[in-house]
């Protein structure tokens, strides 16, 4: 079954499908562990738009994982987010580790990294994480943990321009998606020699084949944030083209990997058969990175329209969260 060929309506039913019920039998975290791995000194707002995203759509423990400096801050957002201010910049490291910033990642950091990640389900990489070099070793050991114990991911903002460093960390990994806006495309393409102008109006067709040869060269899922978001993965693909906010403010990007890891999470669980489901046979793991992206995107799009129709230029992205149950009760539960 190719996603591409299928009306919006047809999707969105596809969605419901890995929406868990409400059961009185489940308990704590069955539907959805999530972590944010993000957040400096300098860079608060993103992860908690990200986590407070997770955790609004219905996620049962969101955790943002964040530098030293940024723990207490993100903390004062909200009470309903864990946080663990497990990651460390350099400037920041102990001073009988200053020489040493490799046993002090393997003997204090990392050990406390790594539990809270085998405990999650999804993890969103990138938001508000900076681009500190010691932060980026951090960031790429995460990203190798999940790996190697077959997590699902989400790569937003920084964590992409370490990928453009490195695009092996996550080539062939079936379980990551990739979320670039068009400058970050722009780099992506300038390392893997995929011919794209940043400066050209290209037309739908033109953009979807760059995003393609992304995910084809990558072997990964790609959504691409614009006018229309572009989703991918290999030969299947999802525009997701409705209307949302006229007003462009920092933050969205992270609600909406937030949202697309808390479908993730739900997926999981679809999965790992946490309820009885009548789909036979089961949407495949390329499916539902898919379904999950476009439901993220979907349910972004018209969170941010709601919320401009009354804000409008003063629109900001808490504006955009105070939309997003009502949102979700209109295109999924009714």
């Amino acid at each position: 079954m190719l996603l591409s060929k299928l009306a919006q309506t047809e999707l969105i039913s596809l969605a419901k499908s890995f929406i868990p019920p409400l059961l009185p039998t489940f308990h704590k975290g069955q539907t959805g562990k999530v972590a944010i791995i993000g957040g400096c000194e300098d860079y608060t707002g993103a992860p908690f738009f990200s986590a407070h995203a997770a955790a609004t759509l219905g996620i049962d423990l969101t955790h943002v994982v964040c530098e030293y400096n940024a723990g207490t801050v993100i903390k004062s957002y909200s009470p309903n987010l864990m946080v663990h201010p497990y990651l460390y910049e350099t400037d920041n490291v102990p001073s009988q580790f200053s020489n040493n910033h490799e046993r002090f990642l393997k003997d204090k950091v990392f050990p406390k990294i790594y539990s809270l990640l085998s405990r999650i389900d999804v993890a969103i990489l990138g938001p508000g994480f900076g681009r500190n070099p010691l932060m980026l070793k951090q960031l790429e050991l995460i990203i190798g943990k999940l790996k190697e114990t077959n997590k699902f991911f989400v790569l937003d903002a920084d964590s992409l321009w370490l990928v453009t460093q490195n695009p092996d960390l996550v080539r062939n990994y079936e379980k990551a998606i990739l979320t670039p806006n068009i400058v970050e495309l722009s780099r992506l393409c300038e390392k893997l020699n995929i011919d794209f102008d940043i400066s050209k109006n290209l037309t739908l067709e033109e953009s979807l084949d760059i995003a393609k040869k992304l995910s084809k060269e990558l072997n990964v899922a790609v959504i691409v944030k614009g006018h229309d978001d572009l989703i991918i993965n290999g030969e299947d693909h999802i525009v997701s083209s409705s209307e949302g906010s006229l007003k462009r403010v920092g933050g969205q990007g992270d609600s909406l990997s937030g949202l697309i890891g808390g479908f993730l999470a739900w997926a999981n669980a679809y999965q790992n058969s946490l309820w009885k489901v009548q789909d036979d046979p089961k949407l495949t793991t390329s499916q539902l990175i898919l379904l999950s992206a476009f439901a993220g995107s979907f349910l972004t799009r018209t969170s941010a329209h709601k919320a401009f129709e009354l804000k409008k230029r003063s629109m900001q992205t808490t504006d955009l969260h105070d939309h997003i149950a009502e949102s979700f009760t209109e295109i999924f539960e009714s």
